[in-house]
Parts: structure tokens; C-alpha cells; sequence
């Protein structure tokens, strides 16, 4: 015959897991966890790693053209697509709150109203030029779009900021936007997206 104690302990046991199913049942649990708490493997939901995770998504809804052929000058953003502990400002700083290891991923259209021209798209951290972060493309054809697209990993501290710079030669060289479209309906094409999260601690 089973013991009294053992009905009692699988009772307490049985509580005790639906307590704990209940607790996790509910996401809003886990929104005021931070990277510097521990954490248990079952207690981690998707939205929690959302919220854990810096990353942002801006894009830039206009066309953007060389200004000038004997200077470089910074990509500007007009939306804010999606972010968590990062931020941008108007004058196209990114800005990170943890530091750590950053994948930045960017993809832009290029055009030119002439041939054979060049554009040039590079990373700059705290106002510094990232050596061998340049990605240059020829538009071999007049008035024809491609897409210039590089991912790069950026170490950061709290506070420090990245913006991307570019240059042309010709100032009908310019990034693309383009607008939404029906029939069928499309999306809108952004000149720029631009896209960064943290991936891992910094590791020189």
C-alpha cells in the first residue's frame, strides 16, 4: 500500500509544476529582465529574447543624392522600422546602450544618371572611418538600379555610436527610393535599409 507521505509529495510536486507553467504561460512575466540577470533555459520565451536583444531597423523613405564630388557625406534615415536599446538621431547617428559585438547589415539601391560611375558606402564609428568597411560599385548603365549590400561586425561600447558615410563621382549618382504601388499592391522600396543587433560580447 503507498504511503501517505508519497501521495503528499507528488501533490506538492504537481502544484509546484503548474505554478511554475503558469508563471511562464505569461510573457509580461519576463519584461523587466535585463542581459545581467539569470535566467533559466524554460523561462526564456521569443518576446524575452526580443527585449533582451539590442537591435534596430531604420530606412530612409527619400532619395539621397551626391551633393558633391570633392566631399563624403552622411546617409540620413527616415523611419524607424523596429528597436531595442538602440536609437538613431536626425543627423543619422546610431546609438548603442551595452556594448558588445554588433552585426550591421545594409542594403541599398544605386543609380546613376550617367555611366561607369561609382558609388561608395563605408562605416563610421564615433566619427572615425572603420578600416576596410567600404564597399564600392560601378552602374555600368545610365538610369539602371542595383543594389549595394555588405553585412559587417562592429565591436561597440555603451554609448558609442556608428553612422554610415558614402561618396560618388558624379552628382547624379544618388541612393533610390521608391514608392509603394497598387495592382498588385507592393511595398515601398527604401533608398537604404539599414539593420544592427548585438550578436555576442566584444572579443578582441
Amino acid at each position: 500500500m503507498p504511503d501517505v507521505r508519497d501521495h503528499i509529495f507528488i501533490g506538492v510536486a504537481v502544484i509546484s509544476l503548474l505554478a511554475f507553467l503558469f508563471a511562464i504561460s505569461d510573457t509580461t512575466t519576463f519584461k523587466d529582465i535585463t542581459v545581467s540577470d539569470t535566467i533559466t533555459a524554460e523561462a526564456i520565451t521569443v518576446e524575452t529574447l526580443n527585449n533582451l536583444v539590442p537591435h534596430i531597423i531604420v530606412s530612409s523613405s527619400e532619395d539621397q543624392l551626391i551633393l558633391s564630388t570633392n566631399k563624403t557625406q552622411k546617409i540620413n534615415y527616415t523611419d524607424l522600422e523596429d528597436n531595442n536599446k538602440m536609437w538613431y538621431n536626425s543627423s543619422g547617428n546610431i546609438f548603442v546602450n551595452e556594448s558588445g559585438e554588433y552585426l550591421i547589415t545594409i542594403s541599398a539601391i544605386v543609380k546613376s544618371g550617367l555611366a561607369n560611375k561609382y558609388i561608395e558606402i563605408w562605416i563610421r564609428h564615433n566619427e572615425v572611418p572603420v578600416n576596410r568597411s567600404n564597399t564600392r560599385i560601378q552602374i555600368p548603365n545610365a538610369n539602371t538600379e542595383m543594389i549595394l549590400a555588405v553585412t559587417y561586425i562592429l565591436d561597440m561600447d555603451k554609448g558609442d555610436n556608428f553612422a554610415l558615410m558614402m561618396w560618388g563621382d558624379s552628382t547624379t549618382n544618388q541612393l533610390q527610393a521608391t514608392a509603394a504601388a497598387t495592382t498588385p499592391v507592393r511595398p515601398a522600396s527604401p533608398s537604404i535599409i539599414v539593420s544592427a543587433n548585438k550578436i555576442g560580447a566584444v572579443n578582441d
